[in-house]
């Protein structure tokens, strides 16, 4: 492999836009699912549905448990409402019916070069 080759490919990996970590808050009653985000692709040029983004819990949560899958939406509001799109969604469910707050983090890859982070924080009312 030559050095434009090597530094080529460096460039590449080193151009993953990553932005800054959103927080999302929620409020879990234990036992249940909570959906704590829906992430889908789509050309808004033409409003065609792409693939589903990837979905992966990096740090998991200590006071309850994710599930991540696969439904189909409408869009909602904007130029492609009613458009149809496979989404990911992302699931927590509080085991401990003591109460107190979660935290977990997740990243949702677009493309290899578009990957967003997120942390969760959950507060878990007493029972």
């Amino acid at each position: 492999m030559t050095r434009t080759a090597v530094a080529l490919g460096l460039l590449l990996a080193s151009t993953a836009t990553v932005g800054a970590v959103e927080t999302l808050k929620r409020t879990a009653t234990p036992g249940a699912f909570l959906r704590v985000a829906r992430h889908h692709d789509i050309d808004e040029t033409g409003c065609i549905p792409r693939d589903p983004p990837s979905l992966v819990v990096t740090a998991q949560p200590k006071k309850g448990s994710t599930l991540i899958g696969l439904e189909l939406t409408t869009i909602p509001d904007g130029k492609c409402r009613g458009t149809m799109v496979d989404t990911r969604v992302l699931l927590y469910m509080a085991e401990d019916a003591n109460g107190g707050d979660d935290r977990f983090e997740y990243e949702v890859g677009h493309s290899p070069l578009r990957v967003e982070k997120f942390a969760v924080q959950v507060r878990i009312p007493k029972r």
